[in-house]
């Protein structure tokens, strides 16, 4: 078999791959609106523009669209879907198209995973701020002590000094989070305080052992990464 003969086969056979490959997704796309007997999205397409007039920067966990899945509260997980997560608002939108998209409807949320590089994000529903109030949270942790953070966002004005030079010349959004600490014993749920008292109470099961990890490897109880650490520890326990 001469190279253009091989070439030829490898160009066939490397089409026929991408064309299973685009059947295939397409397939797990209709298996997802067929399988569900509800509606769990707004069916009003939305045109996406991540620019934000006379604002830097934007409300959205993400610019860009995400792979992901989303479980519904019927426990019905939908797969094969891209996602975007508005800070701001509290909103998932999953896209039809480029950047279109529907809206998921809150209420039919149980839950969602976000799949970055490197970097997985699930986020479950939970009344943090308000009692009677659920919204999306990351979960971090989860065992004995589930530890979740909350997404937050805000505008910073510009600065009047800017027209000096000086100071913040846009308004721009600041993105920032909320730890907060669900004990499933008393099933309350608490926002994290950054000290050790705090946190042996909520472990005082295992208070010796705790409390040589707190003396050990002194965390900065301010740091989202190393009190991760420290519940996964103590729910390992």
């Amino acid at each position: 078999m001469n190279s253009f003969v091989k070439l030829l086969l490898i160009n066939v056979l490397l089409f026929l791959s991408l064309q299973t490959s685009a059947a295939q997704s397409a397939l797990v796309q209709q298996e997802n609106l067929n399988k569900i007997g509800e509606n769990w999205y707004n069916g009003s397409v939305l045109t996406f523009d991540n620019r934000y007039k006379g604002v830097n920067g934007s409300p959205l966990l993400h610019n860009d669209w995400l792979p992901g899945s989303i479980t519904l509260t019927s426990d019905t997980v939908i797969t094969d879907v891209y996602l975007k997560y508005d800070v701001e608002e509290d909103r998932l939108y999953r896209r039809v198209n480029h950047n279109n998209a529907n809206l998921v409807l809150n209420y039919k949320i149980k839950s969602f995973t976000v799949l970055g590089v490197g970097n997985e994000k699930t986020f479950i529903k939970m009344a943090v701020d308000k009692p009677d109030e659920e919204t999306s949270v990351e979960l971090l942790a989860n065992g004995k002590l589930v530890l979740v953070s909350k997404h937050k966002c805000r505008i910073r004005k510009a600065d009047s000094n800017s027209s000096y030079g000086t100071g913040q010349q846009y308004d721009e959004y600041i993105h920032y989070t909320e730890l907060f600490l669900l004990d499933t014993k008393t099933n309350e749920i608490q926002p994290i305080k950054a000290n050790k008292k705090f946190f042996l109470q909520h472990m005082e099961d295992k208070e010796e052992a705790m409390s040589n990890y707190l003396k050990t490897n002194k965390p900065f109880l301010k740091d989202e990464k190393e009190v991760k650490q420290l519940v996964n520890f103590y729910n390992a326990l």
